[in-house]
């Protein structure tokens, strides 16, 4: 591997200095993979001071306060299942997430309460009284275990209270009650006749939606309708009229057919209208590099990275990847044009001059700033509804005010659920529960980031 970079020479100055605490070597190699992922320096400099400091607990230095509260929180005597796994990953926050650090304790501590019968917790309690009132509705043996782990995951108060309210509007409508808004929907829904594949599993989801993610509710009702409608045929939306519009005008570039599908998945999935333009758009200028108009640079730049003699392992599954996210992604292209470079510099660098050829300076896309804020040292706010509006409005606000465009939250695998799960070494927050889920039960070999398509070692929930 190039070791030129800086960021490589004081990594390697860091690891030739002596490391010997435990697992140092898989640091030094997650490190590489942060690099190669476009780190910032800021961030992978604190990388380094926290691996020195892991070195100089190692030898006798107990002034460190996180690793002290780590110590005494695996003195404590943790038995839950799955503690060891946690100890490690506390590790990782520590050293490459250290903002998710002292929340991520709190939690080890909710469960190993959880798991001695601990209920003195006030949201155990009010969850505790809720149960003891009675609950009768379908499932509410379920709900009461998912409001437990959300208690252990250190959901805020206000979310918790949420919750409980949702619990007992299905209570409610169970006994008779027909006033919940929500719930009338989804009964609408459910009555219409669904039939296309799946609808069965849909229906549990939204119910759990309607408990857990209320926010994410009415879009995933709109959701259920449209995969109705498509496989009933109904083409009359007008950005279902607008893609066939697109296809019959005679696309023949390389893959448009599956352009046309994944166009499909995006508004089945409630994509906004303006970014399903925005993907009408791209697959247009698709077409016209294919008839030979070579006026757009994102694609000059994907063309000249393919042309400079590409040899490092998995760069065609990243071509393709690249493909995707100028089409449906756009804001993120850059950065994964930036990711190829760096693999292109280790694994051939006598090439890395051909690609720095001129790009137009992208705008910092969001995903990019919530990276970096990721590995600071700022407070990650509490998960509530209230905050969660905030914190997006503040984000969308910055994004608008630098000229950029706002990268959506949501999950780039359903294109639905709000992404909040980290993948770990590269960094990247892109997916919701339910798809992390899915991933981590496929063979280790097949747990891979949807971005940026290397093989997770952790699939890690985060708290906005």
């Amino acid at each position: 591997m190039q070791r030129a970079h800086p960021q490589l020479r004081a990594l390697d100055a860091l690891a030739a200095s002596g490391l010997t605490y435990d697992h140092w070597q898989t640091d030094v190699h997650m490190a590489e993979r942060r690099h190669a992922a476009g780190t910032s320096t800021v961030h992978f400099e604190g990388f380094l001071a926290r691996m020195q400091a892991k070195q100089e607990w190692h030898t006798g230095d107990r002034s460190d306060a996180q690793l002290r509260a780590l110590e005494a929180v695996k003195a404590s005597g943790l038995t839950y299942a799955g503690w060891r796994e946690d100890v490690r990953e506390a590790e990782d926050h520590y050293t490459f997430f250290p903002s998710l650090f002292d929340d991520f304790l709190t939690r080890m501590g909710k469960k190993q309460a959880l798991l001695a019968g601990d209920r003195s917790d006030p949201q155990l309690r009010a969850l505790d009284a809720l149960t003891a009132s009675g609950l009768t509705y379908d499932n509410w043996q379920a709900d009461v275990c998912k409001a437990e782990e959300r208690h252990a995951a250190g959901v805020g108060p206000e979310r918790f209270d949420s919750i409980l309210a949702r619990m007992q509007a299905k209570q409610e409508w169970h006994t008779g009650d027909r006033s919940d808004a929500q719930l009338r929907a989804l009964e609408a829904v459910t009555a219409s006749g669904l039939t296309y594949a799946g609808w069965r599993e849909d229906v549990r989801e939204a119910e759990e939606n309607l408990t857990f993610y209320p926010m994410l509710f009415d879009d995933f009702l709109k959701r259920m309708r449209r995969k109705q409608a498509c496989c009933t045929g109904d083409r009359s939306d007008p950005q279902l009229r607008a893609l066939d519009a697109l296809a019959a005008s005679g696309l023949t570039y390389d893959n448009w057919q599956a352009d046309v599908r994944k166009a499909e998945e995006r508004h089945t999935n409630v994509i906004g209208s303006a970014r399903f333009d925005t993907t009408l758009a791209r697959m247009q200028a698709k077409q016209e590099w294919h008839t030979g108009d070579r006026s757009d640079a994102q694609l000059r730049a994907l063309a000249a990275i393919q042309a400079s003699g590409l040899t490092y392992a998995g760069w065609r599954e990243d071509v393709r990847e690249a493909e995707d996210h100028y089409t449906f992604y756009p804001s993120l292209f850059d950065d994964f044009l930036e990711q190829m470079r760096r693999k292109h510099d280790a694994q051939a660098p006598a090439l890395a001059s051909a690609l720095r050829l001129p790009i137009p300076a992208p705008q910092p896309s969001r995903r990019k700033r919530s990276r970096d804020a990721r590995d600071g040292q700022d407070q990650v706010p509490d998960h509530t509804p209230d905050t969660r509006k905030k914190t997006r409005q503040d984000c969308d606000g910055n994004a608008q005010a630098a000229g950029g465009e706002v990268e959506s939250t949501e999950c780039v695998v359903c294109l639905t659920a709000r992404k909040e799960y980290v993948f770990v070494p590269c960094g990247h927050v892109c997916v919701c529960s339910s798809c992390a889920g899915t991933i981590q039960q496929a063979a280790p070999e097949s747990r891979k980031c949807p971005l940026c398509r290397k093989v997770s070692e952790r699939i890690i929930k985060i708290f906005f």
